[in-house]
């Protein structure tokens, strides 16, 4: 029986072949990483050219970085799961994953924070905290899972009152987060989500059901090919901003629907009445403001009169979405 060999004495021609199967920059970079061997068979991949594939099919751009030296590509998983490049220098990227959002009048010694991190993980933060607190949406739907937006809606109007937090879903369900207050010092407080639609007798509607679905016909079928998706509140209702941002597509059915190009959907939030059925009903006016949505806090300002208006914006009596 021929004596076990190191895994440095690996023959290079074997190692590179390994290597070529590596498709993930992070991958090629630990194994360059194992030993001295093994870094000097394998050539550094910098530097890269940072290359995005524009796709009209799918929600997910494929984010990759283009090694100049080894004439390869190796896919970015953090950036190609909703994080965004804001820096590089000198083979280091800088990304964001997050979307944070705080309560309103934040103070150095009095906020709290809430953000996304990743599709799956909400995080949230108080002051007096020394440490993030995380808390991972776990789903029989993998689009139920995945998260799409966080707002903070102030509560009391700005009189003080509390500030509000909630989550939207990618297919289009509500989520209120509740932040725990309090706790001291080096205490990881749970962050709690609770479904915000509850119809009477405390059932959770779902879109499976017909007779229970949140959003009527035909707009149960559009959140699937609506890929970006926005939580607003405007006037004191809350509001779902949907925009397809792929390819014109024909929804088949008793009622075929065609979603063009970019067109946006809103819709405002209605409690749920005795009886069971939408709670979300499709909206064309939002009473001459307009809507901004975005990285932050989305805002609806007035065109003109009121303590909302902002110069130079015309009321025009429609709606108005003004996004990325």
């Amino acid at each position: 029986m021929a004596p076990a060999r190191a895994w440095a004495d690996l023959p290079s021609e074997l190692l590179l072949c390994i290597a070529d199967r590596l498709i993930t920059l992070s991958s090629y970079l630990a194994a360059r990483g194992v030993c001295a061997a093994w870094r000097s068979a394998l050539a550094p991949p910098s530097p890269c050219l940072l290359f995005v594939l524009h796709r009209h099919d799918n929600v997910r751009r494929p984010v990759l970085a283009v090694s100049q030296p080894l004439e390869r590509p190796f896919l970015l998983p953090t950036l190609n799961s909703g994080g965004w490049c804001v820096g590089s220098s000198g083979g280091w990227l800088a990304v964001i994953t997050f979307k944070v959002v705080f309560e309103r009048d934040p103070r150095r010694d009095d906020f709290t924070a809430v953000a996304l991190c990743g599709e799956k993980t909400v995080a949230c933060v108080s002051a007096g905290d020394e440490a993030w607190s995380f808390h991972e949406i776990d789903s029989d739907d993998d689009d139920d899972a995945e998260l799409a937006d966080v707002v903070c809606h102030d509560g009391g109007g700005g009189g003080g009152g509390s500030s509000e937090f909630y989550c939207l879903t990618k297919r289009g369900h509500v989520l209120a987060v509740r932040v725990p207050r309090g706790g001291g010092h080096g205490i990881r407080k749970p962050v709690l989500l609770e479904p915000f639609v509850v119809l009477p007798g405390g059932d959770v509607p779902s879109n499976d059901d017909p007779d229970d679905g949140v959003f009527a016909p035909p707009y149960d079928r559009v959140p699937d090919h609506a890929s970006a998706k926005y939580l607003v509140f405007c006037g004191g209702d809350m509001y779902q901003v949907w925009r397809n941002t792929g390819g014109a597509v024909d929804l088949p059915g008793r009622a075929p629907v065609h979603v063009s190009e970019n067109e946006v959907f809103v819709l405002r939030y209605g409690a749920p009445a005795a009886r069971r059925g939408p709670c979300w009903e499709a909206v064309h006016d939002l009473g001459g403001r307009a809507v901004f949505v975005g990285l932050n806090n989305a805002v609806a300002v007035r065109g003109a009169g009121g303590d909302e208006c902002v110069p130079g914006l015309r009321p025009e009596g429609r709606l108005r979405v003004l996004g990325e």
